[in-house]
């Protein structure tokens, strides 16, 4: 049960009363918490927000629009290499949005990355 995780981690970070000391530690454990966020379907309201994450709106799967948390850019978890990288990130920004369930555009992407749409179109067609 994933929610098991989460609500000790939870637990865990009320502990710190100031939310930067929080953030510190969920950066500490970025892979697990990366991890929990797809096992979840969500990025708990109750934690910080991750260095090099971001909430925005995107389109729901279902139609209408949904809030997600989803990450640009992971930090060291990321390839050094910049196609790699860039690649990396789409797969893991388009498997949290889906999780969560967002239906993530490629201008949307393309916004997170900076990078233009026509780039996020080709690489999906590679990375998929």
């Amino acid at each position: 049960d994933p929610e098991l995780p989460r609500t000790a981690i939870s637990r865990h970070l009320e502990r710190f009363r100031d939310r930067d000391i929080a953030r510190a530690w969920l950066t500490l454990h970025q892979e697990l918490a990366l991890a929990l966020l797809v096992a979840l379907g969500r990025w708990p309201s109750d934690w910080p927000l991750l260095p090099g994450q971001e909430r925005l709106m995107l389109p729901a799967a279902t139609g209408g629009a949904i809030s997600i948390v989803w990450t640009p850019d992971a930090g060291s978890l990321d390839p050094p290499d910049g196609i790699a990288r860039r690649r990396t990130r789409i797969r893991r920004m388009v498997k949290e949005a889906r999780c969560q369930g967002g239906a993530p555009t490629a201008t949307a992407l393309a916004r997170a990355l900076d990078v233009d749409p026509r780039t996020i179109r080709r690489d999906l067609g590679l990375t998929a």
